[in-house]
């Protein structure tokens, strides 16, 4: 038997291992100066799939088209049924218009634009992660995941909000973070400016805008001045006018859906198995096993450091919404829907791993995981893209 001094002595060499191998032996310095070039294989891959297959068709895509060329005709905003556009917001249509009035071909210009507003994404998602991660070996994964994701992938092959949507509130959330760091008006200013546009594109920008905001309050209790509250106060009044705006012309403020009364709990499940399909393929679990991966992430919330709480605040309230929306309309909660969440939800799992107690075990358990996830991550989209080209 082991005498109680000679047991402390060993916990302690165990201990100054553990920290070594943590802090030490994983240093990448050069990750974060030139981390920017693993997205280089993503942004060629998308490249080519837009040059051979060119950008693909839904009818949401057929609707902001002619939104955008009714606007250039006669200065409306009409979808293909000749009604107002309200159900969805005129940003993204006005943003094709520009391409239509160019005396260039819509379909070549708009394809250089949409592989642009992709590569700007990853960029401005990487930025965020060099600031918020502090531990290199998880920042190099968070980088890997961040350039093999298909969600992000996926929506770029199409004529759809989400791009644009994506790189706005990419770029809100970063001049947000740039402000906590240097507390500069200007940072200020394009975090509103940025949100503000994207609430014109798709109106669950407010949503994200004011969860970043208050989650930033109740966890850093972040305090404000005069004219910084005012500059964050633009976004609110420009949903305020997209409001009134649909209202004196369609009557109605969102427009109408269908309202139904769906299973809560079969919805649940579903919008749960969409997060779950981004760490493992869900359909070779049962459905509750989706729930609990759900619950399990609620759970680590309380066990994020505070300068991570806000990352889970913003992913929560987001799948809220959503949940709710598909449970009570006749919204497709397919993984499109969940897509502007995405980096958030690598952020937000980043933050739980990098915030783990430093044990030898649970960071060899910590580091087989990130390998796991980087692997699925890469087949899921290699598999994908193998379709897409042949």
């Amino acid at each position: 038997m082991l005498k109680s001094k000679q047991l402390i002595t060993i916990l302690r060499i165990n201990w100054q291992f553990a920290s070594l191998n943590w802090s030490g032996f994983m240093n990448f310095d050069f990750l974060r100066k030139y981390g920017l070039f693993l997205f280089l294989p993503a942004i060629a891959l998308l490249s080519l799939i837009l040059l051979k297959h060119g950008l693909s068709l839904t009818f949401d895509s057929y609707n902001f088209l002619c939104g955008a060329d009714t606007f250039n005709k006669t200065s409306r905003l009409l979808m293909c049924d000749r009604s107002a556009m309200v159900l969805s917001p005129p940003g993204f249509s006005l943003f094709l218009s520009l391409f239509i009035a160019s005396p260039n071909s819509l379909h070549d210009i708009y394809l250089l634009v949409t592989i642009i507003l992709y590569s700007l994404t990853l960029v401005c998602w990487y930025f965020i992660f060099c600031q918020e991660i502090k531990e290199d070996l998880v920042l190099l994964f968070a980088t890997l995941q961040l350039a093999t994701a298909l969600p992000l992938f996926y929506v770029h092959l199409f004529v759809w909000s989400e791009g644009l949507f994506l790189f706005l509130t990419s770029f809100g959330i970063l001049s947000f973070f740039r402000f906590k760091e240097h507390d500069k008006i200007c940072w200020v200013v394009l975090c509103a400016i940025s949100f503000s546009i994207s609430i014109t594109v798709k109106y669950v920008g407010l949503l994200m805008f004011v969860s970043l905001v208050l989650g930033d309050i109740i966890t850093v209790k972040k305090t404000f001045k005069r004219s910084q509250y005012i500059a964050l106060c633009f976004p609110l009044l420009v949903f305020g006018y997209l409001m009134l705006r649909n209202y004196s012309i369609a009557g109605t403020f969102t427009g109408i859906r269908p309202f139904l009364n769906r299973d809560a709990a079969e919805i649940f499940q579903s919008c749960a198995g969409v997060i779950l399909h981004w760490v493992m393929p869900s359909n070779i679990f049962p459905t509750v096993f989706s729930v609990l991966f759900v619950v399990v992430l609620g759970l680590g919330c309380w066990f994020m450091l505070k300068r991570n709480q806000v990352w889970a605040i913003l992913f929560f309230s987001f799948f809220l919404f959503l949940y709710v929306s598909a449970w009570r309309t006749d919204i497709e909660y397919d993984e499109r829907l969940f897509v502007p969440v995405f980096p958030v939800f690598i952020m937000f799992v980043m933050g739980l791993l990098e915030g783990l107690p430093r044990i030898t075990s649970l960071y060899y358990l910590r580091n087989f995981f990130l390998v796991y996830w980087t692997v699925y991550s890469i087949f899921r989209l290699g598999k994908n893209v193998i379709q897409w080209i042949y």
